[in-house]
């Protein structure tokens, strides 16, 4: 369906790919408007993938759609060599995709592929084939997720602290993925170093960002998703407790 904001109205639909599910019950995504999209000009970028939610299956491999949103019709569809469901635009005008934290489990208790961001330069509509980050290769080994840009070149991510979990008594991978056991990372963009984000401590996986008026705010979950703390991240890297909140907060938005 496409949306006018203006006319708060539905004012047409168009077609999206329609993608076979795959054996071992891994079932295709499709394009949804939640973390996976990112629209730049007027082009939208959506990560799409394949899982199986009944054992946490994911797929380790994605496609990205890209929709031109002045005629609303999808005019590619980018074939990426990992599990890829968030998305997030620089100011730069550079698209970042990686992973979600459900990719945990199929990566530590499978062998699956380590989790991996990939990259669509400003001004391009391709995959930059020039680009790539495996997180464990910036976090001490570690399995990360959820890139997140943030301001002044830099992103979060969320990294998992294998060392304070026995892998070989884990055998729910859901589990494993929403435990306490995250930590934040600051990945700087330009040099690929990452570093601990002291000022907030171990968290479940997922997280949300908002950028309001040059501000960055995070969003962190309680261990069961039934809370959610706010952030505000400083220019220098430091997070700041703003304000908490009942259930798992996704969205912020500024109103005028």
């Amino acid at each position: 369906m496409v949306w006018s904001p203006s006319e708060i109205a539905i004012t047409g639909d168009f077609e999206l790919p329609q993608m076979a599910d795959r054996p071992g019950g891994l079932t295709y995504s499709g394009v949804y408007a939640g973390r996976s999209m990112v629209v730049r000009g007027n082009r939208a970028f959506a990560a799409t993938n394949w899982a199986n939610w009944d054992d946490y299956a994911v797929s380790e491999d994605s496609l990205i759609v890209v929709i031109d949103t002045d005629n609303n019709r999808v005019i590619d569809m980018l074939t990426a060599p990992s599990y890829l469901d968030v998305g997030t635009l620089d100011d730069a005008g550079n698209v970042y995709f990686s992973n979600w934290v459900y990719s945990l489990g199929p990566t530590l208790l499978s062998g699956k592929k380590q989790a991996c961001a990939v990259r669509i330069q400003a001004g391009e509509e391709q995959l930059d084939s020039d680009w790539s980050l495996t997180f464990a290769d910036v976090t001490d080994g570690r399995e990360a997720a959820a890139l997140r840009y943030v301001g002044d070149n830099r992103a979060l991510i969320s990294v998992y602290h294998h060392e304070r979990v026995q892998l070989d008594e884990q055998e729910d991978p859901a589990a494993l993925a929403d435990a306490v056991n995250w930590r934040f990372w600051v990945l700087e963009l330009d040099t690929l170093a990452a570093r601990p984000l002291d000022d907030v401590g171990y968290h479940a996986g997922g997280f949300a960002t908002a950028r309001v008026d040059g501000r960055a705010f995070l969003r962190v979950p309680s261990g069961d998703y039934e809370s959610t703390d706010v952030y505000e991240l400083s220019s220098d890297g430091v997070a700041e407790p703003r304000w908490s909140m009942r259930d798992w907060s996704t969205e912020l938005f500024a109103l005028r």
